[in-house]
């Protein structure tokens, strides 16, 4: 079987199969909806998938809560079908017992802005728009407006930052460049989801970047990777605020600033799809507020205006990915790092998180429930669990680390005890975070960790505040932060200037689409295993008339003249892998093809999962001249 955009599955299929999939031993996708129906394609891993169809009433061969649900095939007497259909048939039918919400009216793919009903219209339209950011810039307008300081003397602190941020920007353009970001080849994804698919993991990046895809649906990458980059561009100048207000001199808080326009790791974020990028920068403009606020009496309006703000910017953050939401939940506890009497700081910090946690909860709660009880929180949470349990090394690293500061409590002054413990939070979040999501490679692992930039910040400057009293100390301190950002720019530079093969290639791919002709079919091995490489093709609102099919590389390789008339080919990097070269080298056995845009990129897997078998990797647009 093939799979074509017409009968595309939408997010809430796949997820709802994901949960499935996680509570046994086979692997089962939503394969194909067509109208009223989900295909399900089962798995076991040592053999072609079984298919397995599920609707509404209707004469199936079993009735589970009004869902009938039936084997694909023809089968005389099904006691005597084949094992892997008859268990793939009893796994489908137990999911259904389990969970009979099989999404099996989900609009499919994405429509049309006007085209779509109430329940596909959730990432469109004015409702959309990212209320919690907007607002929250509103009330910290109102809650800061009344620092006195030199209009000059802010306007050009203002100034300066804004070159950092250009200076990022174009460090980023010159090294990375646009590409897409997410690991596997599932950058696309994302676009999609700005264009008006489903997103499974809130709506926060809809809300954020839909409005600038629907300018321009045909070509809306250009767009959403700008949108990011302004994020992205607003990182030094939130950071060196989180300095100041911390208590860090000028001369630190700038180091800290070009710090982070020479970080590699965001000059390979910048230009891309990439939610780290949105997550980063929102904790770290909430962080920032949080701590701006102009007046030490903990319950001012004012101070209580600016944790309101931080937490409609952090709820802002909380509605993108759950992947903030711990980063999100240590950033108020940044009040510890603030200079002054450790009562006053323990204070601020209690109802710090009191505000800005009540905020959260009302302006992104809803989006928290819902997901944690739909089909993406019955998938990952028992794999977080698992990772938990798995990962319960860390254990001990952790326990150590508790045991040295209990050690050292003797020789700390009072003041400096919440430092430490904020300090001590902020590592230990990050590492539990790091090693609950199972990341397997270096500069994703990174890019976690930037979620945590505002406490890092925050909880240096709080520890270094005893030995920046002093004008040796200051320069000290800003030695050390320019060093160690030449390290990290020298060590990791590679993550920027060596891109992995999926987003070169998907790089490539946004060309294709000028190059197929309207009236064309364009045919693309984009899943093998646990491999992907999803094209930037995004249903109707490209340009192509016919639809584009979607391949998974199992069964038999098809013809490739068996699609029509107008047949292109995109070879993409599966072709590279043990698991699928076979199988794609007999689907361009079948066809003559000509090259259209041919390229060879290096082997630089983007997870471990995937292994190359050479390097470097053709990938590149054919067209079906004739058949073999």
């Amino acid at each position: 079987m093939e799979r074509t955009d017409d009968a595309a599955c939408g997010p809430q299929a796949r997820a709802w199969a994901a949960a499935c999939s996680s509570s046994g031993p086979t692997h089962v996708e939503a394969f194909e909806c067509p109208a009223g129906h989900v295909v399900f394609a089962v798995t076991d891993g040592s053999g072609p998938p079984a298919f397995v169809d599920a609707t509404r009433g209707g004469a199936g061969m079993r009735q589970v809560q009004g869902i009938s649900v039936s084997p694909v095939g023809e089968f005389a007497d099904f006691r005597a079908a084949p094992r892997p259909v008859k268990e793939a048939f009893a796994r489908v039918v137990g999911c259904v017992q389990r969970d009979p919400a099989v999404p099996l009216a989900e609009p499919k793919g994405i429509q049309p802005v006007d085209a779509q009903g109430a329940e596909g219209s959730a990432g469109t339209g004015w409702l959309a728009a990212p209320w919690c950011l907007l607002a929250g810039v509103v009330v910290a307008a109102i809650a800061l407006g009344a620092r006195t300081r030199s209009w000059r003397r802010r306007c050009a602190s203002a100034g300066l930052l804004v070159g950092a941020g250009a200076a990022l920007l174009a460090l980023a353009h010159v090294t990375a460049g646009a590409s897409f970001f997410h690991q596997n080849g599932h950058g696309a994804n994302w676009i999609a989801y700005a264009l008006g698919q489903r997103c499974p993991y809130g709506p926060g990046f809809p809300e954020l970047f839909g409005w600038a895809a629907r300018l321009r649906p045909a070509r809306p990458e250009a767009l959403v990777f700008a949108c990011n980059a302004a994020f992205a561009a607003s990182c030094p100048a939130t950071a060196w605020l989180v300095a100041r207000r911390a208590g860090a001199p000028a001369l630190v808080a700038w180091a800290l600033a070009l710090g982070l326009v020479a970080d590699p790791l965001l000059w390979r974020l910048a230009f891309t799809e990439s939610y780290y990028v949105a997550c980063t920068s929102l904790v770290l403009a909430a962080t920032a507020v949080s701590l701006s606020a102009p007046t030490l009496r903990a319950w001012s309006p004012r101070f209580l205006g600016a944790q309101v703000a931080a937490g409609l910017l952090a709820a802002q953050a909380a509605r993108v990915h759950p992947v903030g939401w711990i980063a999100i939940a240590v950033a108020p506890f940044a009040q510890l790092a603030t200079p002054g009497g450790w009562k006053r700081s323990s204070r601020h910090a209690a109802i710090s998180l009191s505000a800005i946690g009540a905020t959260v909860g009302a302006a992104a709660g809803q989006a928290v429930i819902a997901l944690l009880r739909g089909a993406t929180g019955a998938q990952y949470v028992p794999e977080v669990r698992h990772g938990y349990a798995q990962d319960l090394a860390i254990v001990p690293a952790v326990g150590a680390g508790a045991v040295l500061l209990v050690a050292l409590l003797p020789a700390l002054r009072t003041r400096r005890l919440p430092r430490v413990a904020y300090a001590a939070l902020a590592v230990i979040a990050s590492a539990i975070g790091v090693s609950l999501l199972g990341i397997d490679v270096d500069w994703v692992k990174a890019a976690h960790a930037h979620l945590f930039a505002a406490s890092f910040v925050a909880a240096a400057v709080g520890l270094a505040q005893p030995w920046m009293r002093r004008p040796t100390g200051v320069r000290a301190a800003a030695a050390v932060v320019a060093i160690l950002a030449a390290a990290n720019a020298v060590t990791h530079a590679r993550w920027a200037l060596a891109l992995p093969t999926d987003a070169l290639e998907l790089r490539m791919a946004l060309a294709w689409r000028e190059q197929v002709p309207p009236g064309s079919r364009l045919v693309a091995v984009e899943t093998a295993g646990i491999t992907a490489v999803e094209l930037p093709l995004y249903g109707r609102q490209r340009d192509l008339s016919a639809p584009v099919v979607r391949l998974d590389a199992h069964g038999p390789p098809p013809a490739l003249p068996s699609f029509g008339d107008r047949v292109y080919w995109a070879r993409t990097s599966l072709c590279t892998t043990q698991g699928a070269r076979a199988w794609c080298d007999a689907v361009e056995a079948s066809a003559v093809l000509e090259p259209v845009d041919v390229a060879e990129v290096p082997a630089r897997p983007s997870t471990h999962a995937v292994t190359y078998d050479a390097d470097p990797v053709r990938v590149g647009l054919y067209r079906v001249v004739g058949a073999r």
